[in-house]
């Protein structure tokens, strides 16, 4: 009898127990957040999102022919557009000359590829840089992460630009600017010389095109002055949300949405055409495995 008792009391027992966990459990998930808490790991994980989007594979570099007509993908936003202009300008008309293709590329980094030499390589060949027959194709890349250049050569401009001279062209013309942050004065010297190899009657013709800086310590001011403007916006906002919600208010009204911002339609195009080679629209070269490459 006196067991019996005992076994029902602990049963109550563990009975009372659960109900009381189950009661906290309740409690704990109706409590209401802190909007502060809540909108400061709301600005962390914005600014955390985008560094995860960095690594790029070969493939997903949008290629200039396609996107724009142009020579330029500028991945990791260090050029200004002025700078692109004449990137473009300038590799446009040694293309018309003798046919010769540079694509330069930024990319924030090479990973997951297993050194910015083996992401050059496989990127020139996936895009074919370069006139098919004639390999004349060059592709300058620039990774800001992994502070490198790479300059890949085809097979038909190795004679011209042999390993030792795009070496120096590097030493001289690119890294002492890029350590200088001058990544729009390095990338246009290097381009420049590079063209200037390949075909030296547009060496007068390309001075006009010779990075001027003496606008640029002006032009860095009012970009980091803009910066300084909106960041104070942006926290003098989220400042003001927070007293909002903490008064007891909220920014959303728990409405359902009624509608889609996208219509639901198939897409009817693609950016690459579909081919072999990933839709590349370079001429069809190779690379002939040369060329150099150096960190700043």
């Amino acid at each position: 009898m006196f067991q019996e008792c005992l076994s029902v009391t602990t049963q109550q027992r563990k009975g009372t127990n659960t109900h009381l966990l189950e009661v906290k459990v309740m409690k704990a998930l109706a409590v209401k957040p802190n909007p502060v808490i809540w909108l400061s790991s709301l600005c962390v994980a914005f600014c955390l999102v985008p560094c995860s989007g960095l690594a790029l594979t070969v493939q997903e570099v949008p290629n200039p022919r396609q996107v724009s007509g142009g020579w330029v993908t500028d991945k990791a936003e260090i050029l200004q557009p002025e700078t692109e202009t004449q990137l473009n300008r300038m590799i446009a008309r040694l293309e018309a000359k003798n046919g010769a293709e540079i694509a330069v590329v930024t990319v924030p980094e090479t990973a997951p590829a297993a050194s910015p030499k083996e992401f050059t390589t496989n990127l020139f060949n996936y895009w074919k840089i370069g006139k098919k027959g004639q390999d004349n194709g060059v592709l300058f890349l620039i990774s800001v992460k992994d502070r490198r250049v790479e300059i890949e050569t085809g097979y038909g401009v190795e004679g011209i630009l042999p390993d030792a001279k795009v070496g120096n062209i590097i030493e001289t013309e690119i890294t002492p600017r890029f350590r200088q942050k001058d990544f729009d004065g390095g990338t246009l010297a290097g381009t420049r010389a590079i063209i200037v190899s390949l075909e030296p009657s547009l060496s007068k013709e390309l001075t006009q095109d010779t990075p001027q800086n003496d606008s640029r310590g002006v032009q860095h001011f009012w970009m980091w002055l803009v910066a300084l403007w909106l960041g104070s916006v942006i926290f003098y906002l989220i400042y003001r949300i927070s007293l909002y919600l903490i008064s007891g208010g909220s920014s959303f009204s728990g409405g359902d949405s009624g509608g889609s911002s996208f219509g639901g339609g198939d897409s009817g195009g693609s950016s690459f055409g579909g081919g072999d080679s990933g839709g590349s629209s370079f001429g069809g070269g190779d690379s002939g495995g040369g060329g150099a490459g150096d960190s700043w």
